[in-house]
């Protein structure tokens, strides 16, 4: 079944970049930008009413660019992996370009909707490592925007 996962990653500093002279948010490899969210499209084959499964897969990627090229964050081939709690969110190590770096594991996320077709965060907090991505602008702990995960239904 087809779908995508609807993330803003975080709106603040979307509204940061954007207003910048030179700031750009461009996505590529299926990934649309919205008014509102950033969608990625689902690879892992899911299945309506099942629980969610221990990795979830998704294309796309969204680049973050400003200050004369002194700022620049990728967030590519994002996968949500199981753990005790809920999911971590990791994506492509961005200086990889054959996938033989380890991911980096972005943010923590808890959810509190789980339907068949639709699944929606209660929680996204950002990793010691996905603090370092934005330099340290905000701590391991922070919350990052919503997320949710939604199946594409045929209409009869």
């Amino acid at each position: 079944m087809t779908g995508h996962l609807s993330w803003p990653i975080k709106t603040s500093f979307r509204r940061y970049v954007e207003a910048m002279p030179d700031g750009v948010v461009s996505v590529d490899s299926g990934a649309r930008l919205l008014a509102t969210t950033i969608h990625f499209p689902l690879e892992t084959p899911l299945t309506p009413g099942e629980p969610l499964p221990s990795e979830i897969r998704f294309a796309g990627d969204v680049q973050f660019e400003g200050h004369g090229g002194r700022l620049a964050i990728l967030f590519s081939e994002l996968r949500l992996e199981r753990t005790a709690g809920g999911h971590r969110l990791t994506i492509d190590h961005p200086w990889s370009v054959d996938g033989s770096l380890p991911r980096i594991p972005v943010a923590e996320v808890r959810w509190n909707r789980l339907a068949s077709t639709h699944a929606s965060s209660e929680s996204v907090s950002l990793s010691s490592e996905g603090a370092s991505l934005f330099n340290n602008a905000y701590e391991r702990g922070s919350q990052l925007d919503q997320m949710s995960i939604e199946l594409d239904v045929a209409s009869p």
